[in-house]
């Protein structure tokens, strides 16, 4: 319903993979997976990774996934 109403739709699936998210990916133009240069998050992107290999993901929507890196971190200083 959204893409009729809209030009662009932008989902935030998480970090989480459920039938939502499947779903979400199936009706996806472009999937853009941001991540950062940090060791845990790292990790995690790799597990999400693994985890939409793990579970036969078409190899169609695989193709849709671009992986990007993001440098930037909010200064904790007040």
């Amino acid at each position: 319903m959204l893409r009729t109403m809209f030009d662009f739709v932008v989902i935030d699936c998480g970090h989480n993979i459920d039938m939502a998210t499947y779903a979400s990916l199936s009706l996806s133009t472009h999937v853009l997976l941001v991540t950062a240069l940090t060791v845990p998050i790292v990790r995690r992107t790799k597990r999400l990774l693994d985890a939409l290999r793990e579970k036969r993901v078409p190899g169609s929507i695989r193709a849709l996934i671009s992986l990007v890196v993001n440098r930037y971190f909010r200064s904790r200083r007040s």
